[in-house]
């Protein structure tokens, strides 16, 4: 069975390059890369997912400079390869090279952005030979401790790196059962989603993962009075000591800094991290000064722009 459907696959694969379909070949490249993790072939589909990134670049480049359709292409089609490459490469012991691609497909917009708009060069790039020091960006940094963390629906993945340079990582199964009031239990992606939403802090769009220019992102005519109106105090409380008991718990002995850099997954835009608190209500905030950025890239700019621009 799976030798016909490979045949089938590749014979698709073939005709779809011959014919110049970009987007039928990256769909057959992924379905590829599914087969060979249906057989346990780890190498074959790590090999095949590159191609699917390549293949996803050169689909990218047709797009030129047009950053709202880039932003729609990864969120429907680029996100698949990204996180079930960084996935498998942190599950085959290589957590460095999973935060590289963490960090492709958080930062790739920003990156083509400041290319087209201020004609800066390629930040970060598909190509794995140059997958090497984006932790070191937190080695500029001083007193603080940065925490990546990655969320799908039942485990997250979290990065400590230290200004040493030292990069330590961790995947830990969740469970929500305990973590909500009703019958139903979430997601964990969906989770931190929906937790905050009463907040009004971002419209109920999916929140784009994009680092700059996204002013248009919220329509005019938004107004948050109905989500305020679905506000429970209890429920907010609750969700507030769950977030620390997924972000914050399973790495806290390793935030040793007076200082975190968090870099979220974009389901947790809206979790409000200084006021997450543990059992004993103590906040975050109380404890540390806390700086968010959606990407190690972004944090690169600044570092790298004149103080005038972030004093």
């Amino acid at each position: 069975m799976y030798k016909v459907a490979e045949k089938y696959i590749k014979r698709a694969l073939l005709i779809s390059k011959n014919i110049g379909h970009n987007l039928n070949e990256f769909r057959c490249l992924c379905q590829l890369t599914l087969l060979k993790l249906s057989q346990f072939n780890l190498k074959e589909a790590i090999s095949y997912l590159f191609q699917c990134i390549g293949k996803f670049d050169t689909l990218r480049g047709f797009l030129k400079d047009n950053d709202h359709f880039k932003t729609s292409l990864l969120e429907e089609h680029g996100n698949f390869p990204y996180k079930l490459l960084s996935k498998l490469l942190s599950s085959s012991g290589k957590p460095k090279d999973a935060l590289y691609v963490e960090e492709l497909r958080r930062a790739r917009g920003l990156t083509d952005f400041m290319a087209a708009k201020y004609s800066v060069a390629e930040l970060i790039s598909g190509n794995p030979q140059s997958w090497h020091g984006i932790h070191n960006i937190i080695t500029k940094e001083t007193d603080c401790t940065c925490l990546y963390i990655s969320v799908e629906k039942e485990h997250a993945r979290y990065w400590i790196l230290e200004a040493s340079g030292a990069v330590h990582f961790s995947r830990k199964n969740v469970s929500l059962k305990k973590h909500v009031v009703k019958k139903l239990v979430p997601d964990l992606d969906e989770f931190f989603t929906e937790s905050f939403r009463s907040l009004g802090i971002l419209p109920q769009q999916n929140c784009e993962d994009r680092s700059l220019d996204d002013t248009e992102s919220m329509p005019p005519h938004y107004d948050n009075r109905g989500l305020m109106r679905d506000y429970d105090p209890k429920d907010f409380k609750m969700n507030l000591q769950s977030c620390y008991e997924i972000i914050i718990a399973p790495m806290a002995n390793l935030l040793k800094e007076p200082e975190i850099i968090i870099v979220p997954e974009s389901c947790m835009y809206q979790v409000p991290f200084a006021a997450i608190s543990d059992e004993g209500g103590h906040y975050l905030a109380d404890t540390f000064r806390i700086r968010v950025v959606p990407s190690l890239t972004t944090l690169k700019l600044i570092q790298d722009s004149s103080p005038d621009y972030h004093s």
